[in-house]
Formats: C-alpha cells, structure tokens, sequence
C-alpha cells in the first residue's frame, strides 16, 4: 500500500479561502478581488479574537529577560500580549513570581522599593498599534543586573499575510481556521448558511453571551491542545494575604 510518507499539510492562505467560499456555496472561480480582501480582513478579524478564548500552545514564547538595577519596567517580545510564567533566576536557583492586578500594583506601599523582585504586573493597555508590546512592572525593583527573568509569555497569532503565505496555526487548528474563516464569509456573502456553519465552528450550543466553552471544530482543537499534566492547586500570599 502506497504513502505518502510526509506530515507537512499547511494550506496556504489562498487554500484556505477557496475552501471557505466553496463552505458557502460559492465557486471560487467567480471570487473577485473585493472578495480576496474581504476574506483577508475576515481572517485577520477571526485570529484576532481567537486571544479571547485563551492561550494555545504554538503561541507561547519563550526569553530570558535581563533586568538592570534600578528599572522598574520591560517590554515584552513584539507580539506578546501576557506573561504566562515566569521565574527570577539568581545565579544557579529559580525562584517563581506571581502576577498582580493593576490595583494590587496601584495600592503598594512603596512602588520604588528596592530588592528581589517577586511580582509583576502586566499593563496590557500598552498592546497597541502596528508593532504592538505590552509593558511589565517589577517589584521589588531590581537590586541588581545580574538575574534575569525566564518567561514563557502568550503572543497573538500572526497576521493572515499575503496569499501564498501559510497561517500562522498549528495542524490542530487547520480545520478550525476552515470553518471560522466560512463562518465570517457566510455572514457577509451567504446568511442563509451561517448557522450551520456557526454550529460547525462553534458547536450548536456556544452562547458569547454565558460565557460557554466552544464546541464544534474550534472546541476540539482547543480542547486536545490544552497542557496535559495534572491540574495543581497553591495558594499565593502576598502583601494583601491569600489569592
């Protein structure tokens, strides 16, 4: 029995809208340029909002970050929007940090204190325009250069990009990708179409509204793209006691 014997399927973008519209019931042959680009704006609309429903394991990132002795904030890798984890490391040891709100940054006592950082705070309202960062605030303020920070961080998908480029997903999410980019069409170029095919990007019983867990294409890649160890549960102690 003959095989293929390769593992590399990963459509280009161009694939992708010509399965989406023929989903809609529309032969690519008849697709004119306002179509390409309203598929691209759609692609671009639908990446974007897949940050709403968590991080996934192709877009974590990793750097090890400096600090310097003295500076209070850094900027996350172009791209990163939170910090997943992180851990100072000093010498040879890693210790963890834990991640603050805004008002827990906000209410401490002395924001300029000087020693072992041991918290962050990540300022997401920095993620904006064309080459987007988002800004970290340490405390303690680092008492010397000498440790870095090692930080998984979560980044967004990247843009759709040009025809011939491929998405910037993993092969679990090629049929999500699929189904989402026919949704977003269908709602503009075949409406008599965009609840079976909400259903089969979403699932039948996805509500945005009660804050429900996806079903459909998107439901499974989410769901076997998940971590698979087992769940731990700590208590932090802070400043402000238990959270």
């Amino acid at each position: 029995m003959a095989r293929s014997a390769t593992y590399g399927f990963n459509p280009q973008l161009a694939d992708h809208i010509d399965e989406a519209f023929e989903r809609c019931g529309i032969d690519p042959a008849d697709l004119k340029a306002r179509h390409i680009r309203s598929a691209t704006r759609s692609a671009n609309l639908m990446l974007a909002d897949w940050q709403n429903f968590g991080y996934k394991q192709y877009t974590l990132g990793f750097v090890s970050q400096p600090v310097v002795s003295g500076t209070a904030t850094f900027t996350l890798p172009e791209g990163a929007y939170d910090i997943f984890h992180a851990s100072l490391r000093r010498d040879s040891r890693q210790s963890e940090m834990y991640a603050i709100s805004r008002s827990d940054y906000n209410s401490l006592n002395d924001q300029t204190l000087t020693g072992r950082p041991d918290r962050y705070f990540v300022d997401k309202s920095t993620y904006i325009d064309s080459s987007p960062t988002t800004t970290v605030y340490l405390w303690q303020v680092p008492e010397n250069s000498t440790d870095t920070i090692e930080i998984w961080y979560m980044r967004s998908n990247q843009e759709a990009g040009d025809l011939q480029d491929n998405p910037d997903i993993s092969p679990l999410f090629q049929e999500a990708f699929a189904a989402g980019l026919a949704f977003f069409l269908s709602k503009k170029f075949s409406p008599e179409k965009s609840k079976k095919l909400r259903a089969d990007y979403l699932g039948d019983n996805f509500s945005e509204f009660k804050n429900s867990t996806p079903g459909g294409s998107l439901g499974r890649a989410l769901s076997n793209d998940r971590d698979a160890g087992d769940a731990v549960l700590r208590v932090r102690f802070g400043a402000r006691g238990r959270r």
